[in-house]
């Protein structure tokens, strides 16, 4: 970002000197400030254009429809496209339509989306690789894959070649719907075609093996990468690192984790050190994930103070995850004392993070501080999500109690999130209707439950 603000500035010097600005240069101004989530000041450059005397291009109004979906003003957007059309000097192009589609794409707003696809092409305006692109990778997401094969259709008919961004989309879907054998034949296609996968490419086939718990394709992949000279980020150890955890081969996992800071991998990113890449905040979670996963909550202690003394530095996430694992492995007062040393370290606990203190709590039969750290959390404006809820699952052996602590509650002051726990816990409750409908007298919950 500060680069954008170099420019920012940069602009102010030239334009307060006199020097002769064009179009260009306004446009590269308008564009760091939308970079900068300054649109708003990006519209200032508009009049900027009427005081010099020029007219704006159609660069400069694509970099201001830019600008609003980077802050998410995507009504906003597509009314400037309309008034594009209607009055303005310049017509919008492919790349103010490809804009807008994609923005739509990623709000899954599909139906919008294809609709502005038709408009353009009425307009006699072609769409190309990256509008259909846009929409593919839309579509795959919500799995309308009959909508995917006419739009692969319409971009033969139309001689437009997919590219690797294409290729890599339709992978990427596949794998998420476990297709992996689709997803073989898409990178064989374009191999055919004279398309190279990359690494995002093979990344995303990684991934779907690794969600398969395929660590043998998984694994053989990573040396196709190598042999076709596609060189591995930082991404791909992460995905097999994490593939290895979750199939409980922890000690694969961390093996690989140690060969990362000798591989010598291609810059990306991450923590550097003597210009050799080393593994980053995501990596190490992905591991202590695993270490606490597969019985190894030792380990995963021990890797966090290791993390503490040196690098990375571990975030909430890393803290959250090592709390959780202690409880799980029986070691409450540990858990206890590093949640309450998060603020000492200028973190402060999420929705994540108390979940895991409330059900181990619990578990615990430390019922009196679990209802201490629910009105905490209420309290610090964290709210419940439906996985909080769903936690109280795990609750079962304390049922009673459980509802008992909850009617207890009826003398605090509690919020509609918590009524929805408070619901949960009476439908968990297998022969104890008289506990719920003493709930429901108690608070007038006949309408929640």
């Amino acid at each position: 970002m500060g680069h954008y603000s170099d420019s920012v500035s940069l602009f102010k010097d030239i334009f307060s000197s006199g020097v002769v600005i064009n179009n260009y240069t306004l446009s590269i101004a308008a564009n760091s400030l939308a970079r900068l989530h300054r649109v708003d000041l990006g519209f200032a450059i508009l009049g900027s254009h009427l005081k010099l005397g020029l007219v704006p291009n159609v660069v400069f109004f694509n970099t201001l429809m830019k600008g609003m979906f980077l802050q998410g003003h995507t009504g906003k957007a597509i009314k400037l496209l309309h008034l594009f059309e209607e009055k303005g000097h310049c017509k919008p192009d492919v790349h103010a339509y490809t804009t807008i589609i994609d923005s739509l794409c990623k709000d899954k707003m599909m139906d919008d989306a294809l609709s502005l696809l038709t408009k353009m092409r009425e307009k006699g305006i072609p769409p190309n690789v990256v509008t259909y692109s846009s929409l593919i990778h839309g579509l795959c997401t919500l799995s309308r894959w009959e909508e995917v094969k006419e739009l692969l259709k319409r971009m033969v008919d139309s001689r437009i070649p997919l590219n690797v961004l294409t290729y890599s989309i339709l992978v990427s879907g596949f794998c998420k719907e476990g297709y992996t054998n689709y997803a073989e034949k898409i990178i064989e296609t374009m191999i055919q075609q004279g398309v190279d996968p990359n690494v995002v490419t093979y990344n995303a086939l990684m991934d779907g093996y690794c969600l398969q718990g395929k660590m043998d394709s998984a694994s053989k992949l990573l040396n196709t990468m190598i042999h076709r000279a596609c060189g591995p980020d930082i991404c791909t150890y992460n995905i097999l690192i994490n593939g290895y955890c979750k199939s409980g081969c922890s000690d694969k996992a961390m093996q690989l984790f140690e060969e990362i800071p000798s591989i010598g991998l291609k810059p990306t990113l991450v923590t550097y050190n003597k210009n050799q890449e080393y593994p980053d905040l995501v990596t190490y979670n992905i591991i202590l994930d695993g270490f606490c996963k597969n019985d190894r909550v030792p380990q995963a202690l021990s890797l966090l103070r290791m993390m503490e003394a040196k690098s990375p530095i571990p975030d909430i996430i890393s803290y959250s995850t090592v709390i959780n694992g202690l409880f799980k492995d029986g070691k409450s007062c540990s858990a206890i004392e590093l949640f309450n040393a998060l603020p000492t370290k200028g973190l402060q606990p999420n929705v994540i993070t108390y979940r895991s203190m409330i059900s181990g709590l619990c578990q615990e039969g430390l019922l009196e501080d679990a209802k201490g750290m629910l009105m905490k959390m209420e309290k610090k404006g964290v709210m419940p999500d439906s996985v909080a809820y769903n936690q109280l699952d795990d609750f079962a052996a304390y049922s009673v109690h459980v509802v008992m602590f909850f009617i207890e509650l009826q003398v605090i002051q509690v919020s509609e999130s918590s009524m929805i726990i408070y619901q949960q816990v009476c439908h968990l409750q297998h022969g104890t209707h008289a506990l719920g409908n003493q709930m429901r007298q108690k608070w007038g919950l006949i309408h929640w439950l």
